[in-house]
């Protein structure tokens, strides 16, 4: 997975196979300046949105069998979230 940061949150998020190094497809996010990632072992991608006054993390579910990100929430956090960990 990355982003499309200056994309506005069209084609936010696209899908890589790495095996071939083709883009096998994208999603758009909910709002703008798609940042960091990080993919956990449950199958859900978590997305920073950075900026001055953006203030969301977006998540979503990722498969094998479906690798195109489906929204499923939103976290709202502090000021310009930019990072993210994930400890399993």
């Amino acid at each position: 997975y990355t982003t499309n940061l200056p994309g506005g949150g069209s084609d936010g998020l696209f899908v890589i196979d790495i095996r071939i190094n083709t883009v096998l497809g994208s999603a758009d996010t909910p709002y703008a300046v798609p940042h960091n990632l990080v993919v956990t072992q449950n199958n859900k991608l978590f997305v920073t949105h950075s900026g001055g006054t953006s203030d969301k993390v977006t998540i979503y579910r990722v498969t094998t069998h479906d690798p195109i990100p489906a929204f499923l929430g939103e976290v709202t956090v502090g000021f310009n979230p930019f990072g993210l960990a994930y400890v399993p």
